[in-house]
């Protein structure tokens, strides 16, 4: 009875863990300056210049959360009622203002969800104004938007199913990207969930069921 008991309560508690749904992996070259991509715990201050790498680290921020409010992302809306998790991708090189190139492309990161959509603006707006309903709890964020703090330039992105794989090359200041995916259920063992609607994303692109979306940022 005992063991029966445990098995029950192990269960339960994989099921809860699984209703996170992390970056679950990345993959990809070297930076430029000769570093791996990786998967970092949210840092305590994402302010330019408090945080900063030599190639591009990515954490999770609000995981599990039916929005409150419909987002816009590069392309489209995420209507309230969906339930989103959101991540944060970023490439800062140097600190106080020093001003070195690095490089980064063809870096790919996968989710344990579909990515909704991405806010990649050139001067990170989308995401200043999703910071206090998406990040990650206890950090620090850029207070307003920042000048060519999202992409630019050679900056790019595609989006398959589940996947991400971005380029990003930053001096001053770097690049900072946030992902959306698809949450699931907690209660459902995870099966995907917008609530109480629909998912308006993308126009009628999305309607027409494509697989891979691509951005090209523009100088």
């Amino acid at each position: 009875m005992k063991n029966n008991l445990f098995l029950s309560l192990a269960m339960i508690g994989a099921l809860a863990c699984s209703a996170h749904a992390d970056i679950i992996d990345v993959s990809g070259p070297l930076s430029s300056a000769g570093v791996s991509a990786a998967i970092v715990s949210a840092p305590a201050d994402m302010r330019d210049d408090a945080a900063y790498n030599w190639a591009q680290q990515g954490f999770n921020e609000v995981q599990n959360f039916v929005l409150t409010q419909n987002i816009a992302v590069d392309d489209g809306m995420i209507l309230a009622g969906t339930r989103i998790n959101s991540h944060m991708i970023f490439l800062n090189s140097g600190a106080n203002g020093e001003s070195i190139r690095v490089t980064h492309n063809d870096v790919t990161w996968s989710f344990d969800g579909e990515v909704l959509g991405v806010m990649g603006d050139r001067n990170g707006e989308l995401e200043a104004l999703t910071n206090d309903l998406l990040g990650a709890e206890g950090t620090i964020y850029q207070d307003g938007k920042l000048k060519y703090r999202g992409l630019e330039g050679r900056d790019d992105y595609e989006v398959l199913g589940n996947q991400l794989t971005i380029d990003m090359t930053v001096t001053e200041p770097g690049d900072w990207v946030r992902v959306i995916t698809l949450a699931g259920d907690p209660m459902d063992g995870m099966t995907p969930n917008p609530e109480p609607g629909t998912i308006a994303l993308f126009g009628a692109a999305l309607a027409a069921g494509w697989a891979v979306r691509r951005r090209r940022v523009k100088a």
